[in-house]
């Protein structure tokens, strides 16, 4: 199975599969391109009542997938023929796939062959110019890692401009353009920059929020119809950005409140502990205790018991 098999739809706003399920019609038939095990066909089957079939590379996903979807096939887009499909498809989902692919315009070119005249290709990408990114290289590192931004078997990077780039080259042009994000709170941007002898000056906040680095997916819908409109952009901030900063504001003031109350809790444990052994140092106490002691070995003399 790949690292994708266990990925679950979700009601988050701020994640791609939300944006992508709400970007398609009822009852539309679909191609996901990268289906994995077919969670997310499986909702869209479930609840807007479309035809979704499936294609992967990992047989076991696949295996998982034909129990969900209509169809489910092992099939390498850039390849493999695609004579086992349907043709005419409302939409093709290429959800975390560009980046997988040799050769994606030869293979943007061959997918678009099977949408229908106003067909889309709904896809979403990750962002190379993304802050974390951004910061790893000012410290000399570059990382690969099993899933996310730097994913081992990204073969190609994006940001918005290259992106845009390849769809243009493949004869698609970008419709609707949506970003999943994730900001840096400057308390960790300064701890960041910090490592690298650096600061967070207004200036350069200023100028990640201008060249979209918090962007970290790139979400959007492309048709084949030909448009001379100036190309979409992705957009800086996410629309529900605003609510899930008010959503951590609301959580920073119980957190904190909490953390007073265990501060006031440990000064009177503290307090109590302090009484406590101001007791035990007393001369009163240590002449009870020796009391209780005499009498106990009284009591065991009466009663033959030892002490």
């Amino acid at each position: 199975m790949s690292n994708y098999t266990g990925n679950q739809y979700t009601e988050d706003k701020n994640n791609a599969w939300y944006m992508v399920f709400n970007l398609i019609k009822d009852k539309e038939k679909i191609l996901d391109i990268g289906c994995s095990s077919g969670n997310l066909g499986a909702e869209l089957v479930k609840r807007k009542k479309c035809v979704v079939d499936g294609i992967d590379i990992d047989a076991k996903d696949v295996e998982l997938a034909k129990k969900k979807l209509r169809n489910a096939y092992v099939v390498d887009i850039e390849r493999d023929e695609f004579t086992m499909l349907d043709k005419q498809y409302d939409a093709v989902l290429m959800m975390d796939v560009i980046e997988h692919l040799i050769d994606p315009v030869a293979a943007l070119k061959k997918i678009g062959k099977l949408l229908k005249p106003k067909g889309r290709l709904i896809f979403s990408v990750p962002n190379m110019a993304h802050v974390s990114v951004r910061l790893d290289l000012l410290l000399g590192e570059f990382q690969y890692r099993q899933v996310g931004l730097l994913d081992h078997t990204h073969l190609h990077f994006y940001t918005e401009e290259t992106l845009l780039k390849v769809l243009k080259s493949a004869g698609f042009s970008a419709k609707q353009a949506e970003s999943s994000t994730m900001d840096y709170s400057e308390k960790l941007l300064k701890l960041k920059l910090g490592e690298a002898g650096l600061k967070p000056t207004p200036e350069f906040i200023k100028k990640l929020a201008d060249t979209k680095g918090n962007i970290y997916q790139f979400v959007g819908v492309a048709t084949q119809a030909a448009s001379t409109a100036k190309p979409l952009k992705f957009p800086a901030a996410n629309p529900h950005e605003v609510h899930f900063k008010q959503i951590e504001s609301h959580y920073d003031q119980i957190i904190s409140q909490l953390k007073e109350e265990l501060v006031l809790k440990d000064q009177h444990i503290a307090n109590i502990q302090a009484e406590l052994s101001n007791i035990r140092s007393s001369k009163t106490y240590k002449l009870t205790q020796k009391a209780t002691s005499a009498r106990k070995k009284i009591s065991s003399r009466a009663t033959g018991k030892k002490s």
